[in-house]
């Protein structure tokens, strides 16, 4: 799968991701991310955010980029092997064109 295959929260959330091994979906931390990465959305209610957020982790999990944990909770999310190698991309890419 290619990097212009996923939306830029999408990208935002796979770095996340990789950064801290596994991220657990809780609306203080996932607007945190939100707000960090997107700031052109800042005027959006709390409600909208969590809703692009969790509309992007079912799209990455149909997409097989990420998985929930298998025994931290429903709402805690980690990288597939997929996932993986497309964040360790992604992070090349962004190194490389910074």
């Amino acid at each position: 799968m290619s990097l212009s295959a996923i939306s830029d929260i999408e990208k935002t959330l796979l770095l996340a991701i990789a950064l801290g091994n596994e991220f657990r979906l809780k609306a203080h931390n996932a607007q945190e991310y939100y707000y960090r990465f997107l700031p052109g959305d800042l005027n959006l209610s709390g409600k909208t955010v969590m809703k692009k957020i969790r509309k992007a982790f079912d799209s990455l999990t149909a997409k097989g980029l990420i998985m929930k944990h298998p025994t931290r909770g429903a709402l805690t999310f980690e990288l597939s092997h997929a996932g993986l190698t497309l964040a360790f991309g992604l992070r090349d890419f962004l190194d490389n064109n910074s």
